[in-house]
């Protein structure tokens, strides 16, 4: 890739830790994104129960990027990530971070 991307997906993967998601998305709402810089935060839970859902819905109001939740029921760290990427790289070409 030459110069920066135009499309950047900040993933994370989570399972049971509820507070330090809630840490991490305040984090990243105050990340300074440069002009012409579209992001948007996946978050993939990889307890199947759903666990993280609550801690997403409650900083979507007023996050200021396009947060998207995915459960990944397979456990481990491998189905979490292929399962961020797939997210990310669903509505086309984009930068991934972990």
């Amino acid at each position: 890739m030459v110069g920066r991307p135009d499309r950047v997906a900040v993933c994370a993967c989570t399972y049971l830790r509820p507070r330090g998601l809630a840490r991490l998305l305040e984090g990243l709402a105050a990340v300074a994104v440069p002009d012409g810089v579209a992001v948007e935060v996946v978050i993939v839970d990889n307890d199947g129960s759903g666990s993280a859902r609550s801690v997403v819905e409650a900083a979507r109001d007023g996050f200021p990027f396009p947060l998207r939740y995915v459960v990944e029921p397979e456990r481990g760290i491998v189905a979490a990530r292929n399962a961020a990427v797939a997210a990310a790289a669903s509505s086309g070409p984009v930068a991934v971070a972990f």
